[in-house]
C-alpha cells in the first residue's frame, strides 16, 4: 500500500487458460480499519509466441543436416521442454524430425540422410502449441546441392603452374 489505498502484487500466473476465481484478503493491525476480502474473475489466456528458424540454409542431398529454430514467449523470454517440428521441402518429398526446445529455447534435430529434389525448396518450423502457448511457425527458402559423385576438374584456357593446358 502506498498511502493510496491500492495495494499491487506482481506474480507469474501458472494456470491453464480459462477464467479463475481470484481472492484477496486484508488483515487490519489498526483498529481504525476493518478486515476486509473480495473476489474477481481473472481471465488467463495462452501466450503469443515466435519461432525463428535458425539452422542452414544451403544443404547436401545425401548427407545428414541439423535444422534448428528458437521458440520464445512474446518474442524474448524463451520457451523449454516444447516440441517443434521441422519440415525440410514439400508433397510426397517432405522430410520431417521433431526437436524439443531447451532452457534457451532453441530445438534441432537431424535428418539423415537428406533426400530431396535439387535446387531451391523450403525449410519450414512448427510449434503446434498447447495449454499455455498459442503455435507459431517459420520457414526459409533453402538449396539442395549433391557433391559430384566422382572427382572433377576444371582448367581455363592459360596455363596451369607454366605449361599451357592441353
Amino acid at each position: 500500500n502506498s498511502g493510496t489505498g491500492v495495494a499491487t502484487l506482481v506474480y507469474n500466473v501458472a494456470v491453464a487458460p480459462g477464467n479463475h476465481v481470484i481472492r484477496a484478503d486484508f488483515t487490519s493491525s489498526s483498529p481504525n480499519y476493518l478486515d476486509s476480502s473480495g473476489t474477481n474473475t481473472l481471465k488467463v489466456t495462452r501466450e503469443e509466441t515466435t519461432l525463428a528458424y535458425g539452422g542452414p540454409v544451403v544443404i547436401a542431398s545425401g548427407l545428414a543436416v541439423t535444422l534448428s529454430g528458437t521458440l520464445l514467449e512474446d518474442g524474448v523470454v524463451p520457451i523449454s521442454g516444447r516440441t517443434v517440428t521441422f519440415t525440410l521441402g514439400s508433397g510426397g518429398s517432405a522430410q520431417s524430425c521433431n526437436g524439443t526446445s531447451d532452457a534457451s529455447g532453441i530445438a534441432s534435430c537431424a535428418i539423415n540422410p537428406v533426400n530431396q529434389p535439387l535446387g531451391p525448396g523450403t525449410v519450414k518450423a512448427d510449434f503446434a502449441g498447447d495449454a499455455f502457448y498459442l503455435p507459431s511457425s517459420a520457414s526459409k527458402s533453402v538449396i539442395a546441392f549433391a557433391f559430384p559423385t566422382r572427382g572433377d576438374f576444371v582448367l581455363g584456357n592459360k596455363t596451369v603452374e607454366g605449361s599451357p593446358a592441353s
